[in-house]
């Protein structure tokens, strides 16, 4: 039997990881501790899914762990701003520019399987709040696609990778993906994709 997707768990975002709990009881995903992780985790795993969170400092370590399970296609889900390229072909957060409201619109550029059935553009404002979904973008590597933008220069705020060298990374500049819309239907939505796609199902 494969090994199940990892879901890594950051000590400052447990809390956060409640809509994956009837796929952590189920076996679909596996939750490892970021200071519990091992190479072998990274050599069995078809994907691991990454929090806002993560320990980057300590995530550079992982950066050939990272390529080899990249490399033989494995799939990599990431939220939240990156400071370290953690990942070969990562580079550093960029914030948006303050263009009030219009600085933090969202416009849809691809579908991609994690957002099947998922209304970007209503993630935009949360409890009447812009901005919630994200307020700037982690550049694209090259060779990757945008698949939303945010601001008046849709920045690449959501994109995908597939790698020349095998493998695919999902990038979210944001909070957590599944923390961007109230809990319920449009949540239990975006974690279920996520899954399928980590787990390399069809949505």
């Amino acid at each position: 039997m494969a090994s199940p997707p990892i879901l890594l768990k950051s000590h400052f975002g447990e809390g956060t990881l409640a809509p994956f709990g009837p796929y952590l009881a189920s076996g679909a995903l596996r939750a490892v501790w970021e200071w519990d992780l091992t190479d072998s985790d990274f050599a069995q795993a078809p994907a691991i899914i990454l929090t806002m969170h993560l320990d980057q400092i300590r995530a550079m370590h992982w950066r050939a762990s990272f390529d080899t399970l990249l490399a033989r296609g494995g799939r990599v889900v990431l939220s939240g701003h990156v400071m370290r390229p953690f990942i070969e072909g990562l580079d550093a957060y960029v914030p948006a520019p303050k263009d009030g409201k219009a600085g933090l619109a969202l416009s849809v550029l691809a579908d991609h399987p994690i957002f099947a059935g998922v209304d970007r553009l209503a993630c935009g404002v949360r409890r009447g709040v812009a901005g919630f979904y994200g307020r700037g973008h982690n550049p694209m590597p090259e060779g990757a696609m945008a698949l939303t933008g945010v601001g008046t220069a849709q920045a690449p705020i959501d994109w995908i990778w597939r790698r020349p060298d095998g493998g695919e990374v999902f990038s979210h500049a944001g909070n957590d993906l599944w923390s961007v819309a109230e809990p319920g239907r449009v949540t239990d939505r975006l974690v279920a994709n996520m899954v399928l796609w980590a787990r390399a199902e069809p949505a």
